[in-house]
């Protein structure tokens, strides 16, 4: 097999500490593939013990793509594992490997680090693969992507497969170049058709489009068949995808009441349509913030350990202040009325990061926002480590083009926190975040 012909690439499961998903496309022609593959897999590459099948699957007759996966269990946690693919002619693709995440964070040297993008729309301005390599030059453990990765990724035609196969084949080759990384997606409106109008309510259609039959493990984690799921890494970590185009608001409200895990150090959602925007896109999409912020905002700030949260579509580079959600309505200050409770700023409030890759949209000035341009495109690079009894999440705001990091801010798990502001001159940007009072 040619290896670009083949696009491997890894899915987050259920428990990334033992746990790997692993799928590759093959789109070589009828004659040349085989229905049936195998991948060896072990923790050396001359050490390949254990075997995984898989049989293919293709998105729709006459289509090109092919799709093989495997669930593979038992892994050691925090270790590195090679493997290969192997047709049943003997025809193989090797030099590969993924790494399982550690179970323990304060084992892991250099903490665990996240990339969270989103409105990609390789059709559109970013048409240069090569700005993905400013997201794997940050050597991620985990990608999460909120949506949007394909403008009307819905579309059943040849011109979107070749699109999906140009993301697989061009732009995933950098992230995975080293190893797989283990990706979670949520769909945006151009995975699912449900853009203008759509406010949260009514039609609804998961299964549309490429989505669900290239990320499967949104789809298979509970509950089951819809595009949004969460996964809890140990005791420190629950990662959140939650759907804002192709779910009801009442469903998913409901299940992130159920399935919010106040237990771990730290959970960190992410969404395609943001709750507090950074900019305006049309009157429906208004009405749909404004319905996702009264059904989740509240739940945010009740679950006590969520600290940022990750959003896109809008198409500007925004950071929120801190914020959190009261029961009485303030006497001075600024602060967004919801049916049951006040959005208000707080010294040790959550952070929205947004929103979208591209950033081509006029700003908001409301009174949340720490910052609104419509001039950078930007993606976010997150490190969390373990120190002792603390738990910290570092999330740094690169510019898409050249990877420069113009903004960092940390949170600490710490009971008791004060403001602090670094100059960090040599590097040109404002350091922000809590500490722990002695």
């Amino acid at each position: 097999m040619e290896e670009e012909d083949v696009h491997p690439y890894a899915l987050l499961p259920e428990d990334p500490t033992t746990e790997a998903i692993i799928s590759w496309i093959d789109q070589r022609s009828d004659d040349d593939r085989h229905d049936e593959q195998t991948l060896e897999y072990g923790t050396g590459p001359d050490n390949l013990e254990h075997t995984a099948e898989s049989d293919g699957e293709e998105f729709a007759e006459n289509s090109d793509i092919l799709r093989f996966e495997v669930s593979l269990d038992d892994l050691e946690s925090d270790t590195e594992y090679h493997a290969q693919i192997v047709c049943d002619s003997g025809e193989t693709v090797d030099g590969i490997s993924f790494r399982t995440l550690p179970d323990d964070l304060s084992d892991a040297d250099d903490g665990l680090n996240i990339i969270v993008t989103s409105d990609i729309h390789i059709d559109k301005e970013m048409e240069d693969d090569e700005a993905m390599q400013d997201l794997a030059d940050q050597d991620p453990d985990m990608l999460l992507i909120a949506g949007d990765v394909v403008s009307n990724g819905y579309e059943e035609s040849d011109e979107i497969e070749d699109y999906w196969l140009d993301f697989w084949d061009n732009y995933m080759e950098h992230i995975n170049e080293d190893f797989l990384v283990p990706m979670m997606m949520v769909p945006g409106n151009h995975e699912v058709g449900n853009g203008s109008g759509w406010d949260g309510s009514g039609s609804v259609e998961p299964d549309a489009g490429y989505f669900q039959f290239f990320f499967t493990n949104t789809v298979d984690l509970d509950p089951t068949g819809e595009n949004y799921a969460e996964v809890t890494i140990s005791d420190y970590l629950q990662v959140i995808g939650l759907d804002t185009h192709s779910a009801e608001i009442d469903d998913t409200a409901a299940w992130l009441e159920d399935n919010i895990n106040t237990d771990v150090d730290m959970v960190l959602p992410f969404h395609h349509c943001p709750i507090l925007a950074g900019g305006s896109r049309s009157s429906s999409d208004d009405d749909l913030e404004e319905n996702l912020r009264e059904a989740w905002a509240p739940i945010y700030a009740d679950a006590g350990n969520v600290y940022a949260s990750f959003s896109g579509h809008i198409h500007v580079r925004k950071r929120t202040k801190r914020w959190t959600v009261v029961d009485e309505e303030p006497d001075d200050g600024d602060y967004t009325e919801l049916d049951d409770g006040y959005i208000v700023e707080d010294e040790n409030g959550i952070v929205e990061f947004g929103d979208g890759m591209r950033s081509n949209r006029s700003v908001n000035d409301d009174w949340y926002l720490e910052t609104s341009d419509d001039d950078e495109e930007q993606f976010y690079s997150l490190t969390i480590e373990q120190d002792l009894d603390v738990v910290e999440l570092e999330v740094d705001e690169h510019y898409a083009y050249d990877g420069d990091t113009y903004n960092s801010e940390i949170f600490r798990t710490d009971d008791d926190m004060v403001d602090m502001e670094d100059e960090y001159s040599n590097y040109g940007f404002v350091r922000t975040g809590r500490l722990e009072v002695s």
